[in-house]
């Protein structure tokens, strides 16, 4: 065998990388690199650095479930509408017909 191959080579770990902060940030305006971080905090056996991976993920996820919450909010603003719509619109003198053809083109809009 090689010298090169023949030693062992050890990382040192000191745990959590500082300013946390920074990576806290970084975890919510970019969800994926938080995720990654979290993963691999998570899995070291220092406590500091399981706190600072669960957190990353907390920090990360946080701004998925908002997406999905405000785009499921939007989708129930435009069946509302639309319903608003096809309720009112003859009271208001809309043709409801017309209302009706147009329904396809509010649905692209999601």
């Amino acid at each position: 065998m090689s010298e090169a191959n023949s030693k062992n080579i050890s990382v040192r770990f000191d745990g959590p990388p500082e300013p946390k902060w920074l990576f806290y940030t970084l975890s919510f305006f970019i969800p994926a690199a938080g995720i990654i971080m979290g993963a691999i905090f998570s899995s070291i056996a220092d406590t500091a650095s399981k706190d600072f991976g669960k957190t990353c993920l907390i920090v990360a996820l946080i701004p998925i479930v908002l997406l999905i919450l405000f785009y499921v909010g939007y989708i129930v603003l435009i069946i509302v509408y639309v319903i608003v719509i096809i309720i009112f619109g003859a009271a208001m003198g809309f043709d409801s017909m017309a209302i009706m053809d147009a329904l396809p083109g509010m649905v692209a809009l999601l």
